[in-house]
């Protein structure tokens, strides 16, 4: 038998025989290119010598006619494509307008710029473009900006901002945006939202007495008023001889930021 041998062979097989051989070609899904798909007349028919032989010859996998899947659910699209004989990758892609498992569309790297009713080979590699969603949004630095600045920037970024109470803040100046709910530089959803609160202010508590105590006492005095215990220089066992807030000094009965970071002094 001669079918699926490759053409060269096929005809060294019969070269002895004396019959004249003529050779055309078809597209084959089942016999690779270049090899023998089939004889005239069929095997097993008797030729005598000078009579004529027709090889047919493989040319490779037929073509599939591309449909335009745009818009179906993914996995008919995927059987459809699959079904055409073509080696399909699916692709999560975003999409601000394609609802999620919905398809965008194809691509054929091999052949980029092809459209729907376009042939190519059966076993090409196609992506098939499925949408994901809009891309996450990144969520930015609210506090300190003005309400009509904020309000602008979020909804570029397709947010939604939610206000909550005022209130005191050591983050902005009153009147500003002085806290937000969405930690800045966290990934949500479009259409999500953000609450902020607007500033009254700072938020201000009096320094207890610390100035002239040891170390053992300034530090639970200071954690109770909601500070944050921050250097400690010179022997703690010794009275509190200075304390600051960044470079500025504080002193007992001082209004302070809430929470503030207190470094201390000892001698």
């Amino acid at each position: 038998p001669l079918a699926g041998i490759i053409e060269g062979e096929a005809r060294n097989l019969i070269a002895s025989n004396g019959w004249t051989i003529v050779v055309t070609s078809e597209r084959n899904d089942d016999i690779p290119a270049g090899s023998v798909v089939r004889t005239e007349p069929a095997e097993g028919s008797k030729l005598k010598e000078g009579q004529t032989l027709t090889i047919v010859v493989s040319e490779g996998p037929t073509f599939a006619t591309l449909p335009d899947v745009s818009g179906a659910d993914s996995q008919s699209a995927l059987d459809q494509l699959i079904a055409l004989g073509l080696a399909v990758t699916p692709r999560d892609t975003n999409s601000e307008e394609v609802p999620a498992g919905i398809v965008i569309g194809w691509n054929v790297p091999e052949q980029p710029g092809l459209s729907p009713g376009d042939q190519l080979l059966k076993g090409t590699a196609i992506d098939l473009l499925v949408s994901v969603g809009p891309e996450l949004r990144e969520v930015p630095t609210l506090v300190g900006l003005k309400l009509e600045d904020a309000q602008k920037l979020v909804a570029d970024l397709g947010l939604t901002l939610v206000e909550t109470p005022a209130a005191k803040s050591n983050g902005a100046d009153k009147g500003l945006i002085g806290a937000q709910s969405v930690v800045p530089g966290t990934q949500i959803a479009r259409d999500a939202q953000v609450a902020y609160a607007i500033s009254l202010g700072p938020d201000l508590v009096e320094m207890p007495r610390i100035i002239g105590n040891s170390f053992a006492t300034v530090e639970p005095r200071l954690l109770e008023a909601g500070f944050v215990v921050g250097k400690v220089t010179g022997k703690p066992n010794y009275k509190l001889r200075k304390a600051f807030v960044g470079d500025k000094a504080v002193t007992n009965g001082d209004q302070v930021p809430r929470g503030a970071t207190i470094d201390l002094v000892f001698p």
